[in-house]
């Protein structure tokens, strides 16, 4: 009896090891405003969304097409995707993605599969974004899936740049990236963790205009002193 309850803690043993010891996938890619690397902002606020990049954390390189998923901020309507020369247009009308989703992840409510980047971009984890940033907490997004047609992305330290046009404030910018097969078919992929999305949050026109005036005002009081 000792030998078989010896045999079997050794086995528990070998197997708590292998779990210790599994590796974590960190297949992710990263979102942000001029990084070449992952940030981990929780989101990471995009503050021009003219120019910002989409990269692989580590040593990975995509096949097929990328594509970026745009969740709009309270229904918006779809922004267009550009990069170079070309434009992209979302697939179909775009998918609604609310509080009653609970902890569904953004990429299971596309059928976008495997989530090698961690399945944390949950409604709930978007509106903590959204107050840590001073935004209003979202009532809903839209989901809409732009698929980049050849365009693949490898890390590390090798980001693309996009141009979204038309994304108002409070919405995430996503990527999935399919490492073998197709993105109808994908069996191993790189997507984006919470910690690693993209928020947008520009500045608004006003608030611009204040600090333009505020620098005037500061510069006519600077040449009043210097002639008095």
């Amino acid at each position: 009896m000792n030998k078989i309850l010896a045999a079997a803690l050794a086995v528990a043993f070998a197997l708590t090891l292998a779990l210790v010891a599994a590796p974590v996938h960190a297949d992710q890619v990263y979102v942000c405003q001029s990084c070449t690397a992952s940030p981990g902002t929780d989101p990471n606020p995009i503050t021009n969304t003219g120019a910002f990049n989409v990269g692989f954390d580590g040593s990975h390189t995509s096949v097929d097409s990328l594509v970026i998923i745009v969740a709009t901020y309270n229904g918006a309507p779809a922004p267009t995707v550009s990069l170079g020369q070309n434009t992209y247009s979302p697939v179909g009308k775009g998918v609604g993605f609310d509080a009653s989703e609970g902890t569904e992840d953004a990429y299971d409510e596309l059928g976008l599969s495997p989530v090698g980047g961690g399945s944390s971009e949950q409604f709930g984890n978007w509106n903590l974004g959204e107050t840590k940033n001073g935004i209003a907490p979202a009532t809903s997004f839209t989901l809409f899936e732009y698929i980049l047609t050849g365009v693949t992305i490898s890390g590390p330290n090798s980001p693309t740049t996009i141009d979204l046009e038309g994304a108002t404030n409070g919405s995430y910018v996503i990527a999935f990236a399919c490492e073998s097969g197709t993105v109808a078919n994908c069996t191993s992929s790189g997507t984006t963790p919470f910690t690693n999305a993209g928020l947008v949050d520009t500045p608004e026109p006003s608030s611009l205009g204040m600090l333009g005036l505020g620098v005037v005002g500061l510069l006519g009081f600077a040449r009043r002193r210097i002639l008095a």
